[in-house]
């Protein structure tokens, strides 16, 4: 399965350390990082619905959450 880019979302650790930068390289994915520091678990759920609401979103994205 062709998989068409990563999204991540999160808190911090996201946010700051890279890994989502580090894994959409290795992986050769464009990526959409929707994380935030000191965010909410709430601001987390609000990105999700408006990235799906948006139709960004398909069956061929990878999320991790």
């Amino acid at each position: 399965m062709q998989v068409d880019k990563l999204i991540t979302l999160g808190c911090s650790i996201t946010h700051h350390f890279g890994w989502a930068n580090c894994l959409s390289r290795g992986l050769n994915l464009p990526l959409i990082n929707l994380s935030e520091s000191s965010g909410s678990n709430q601001l987390q759920q609000w990105r999700f619905q408006e990235l799906v609401f948006k139709e960004n979103i398909t069956e061929k994205d990878i999320i991790i959450w």
